[in-house]
């Protein structure tokens, strides 16, 4: 603790006090400089930081392209453990949740792909797709 006079009555008040004892003047010891920096701080905290982690922001834009690949891997996980052990209806029903995943990921290739082989799975099940 250090103490530094007051900016209104300049008797000493310790750097860590609220407002001046004597005076009662609201941070005794902040420089002017300190509180414009602080207000540019601010101002930098509503524009760029809250903004880039916000909904849609930067950070939620960076993690969904790799949110949706881990989900969409996981389908395809689940798809392969269907086709080792399940019966066709449940290999078609896997392929179709693995075409959705691929659309949720807005990903055209991956769609078209997993389209084909939902309609051949389901095909298989007799289960004709469109």
């Amino acid at each position: 603790m250090a103490l530094k006079p007051c900016r209104e009555c300049k008797k000493e008040v310790s750097t860590e006090a609220s407002s001046c004892p004597h005076c009662g003047k609201k941070a005794p010891t902040a420089s002017p400089v300190a509180k414009v920096i602080m207000g540019l701080l601010l101002v930098a905290a509503l524009f760029v930081i809250i903004p880039f982690f916000a909904p849609g922001g930067g950070l939620m834009r960076s993690s969904m392209g790799a949110i949706e690949k881990q989900v969409t891997n996981d389908v395809v996980a689940q798809y392969n453990t269907a086709r080792q052990g399940g019966n066709a209806i449940d290999v078609c029903v896997h392929a179709g949740l693995v075409k959705a995943a691929y659309i949720q990921a807005k990903d055209a290739a991956g769609t078209s792909q997993w389209n084909k082989i939902e309609r051949a799975d389901c095909g298989k099940a007799g289960l004709p797709r469109f």
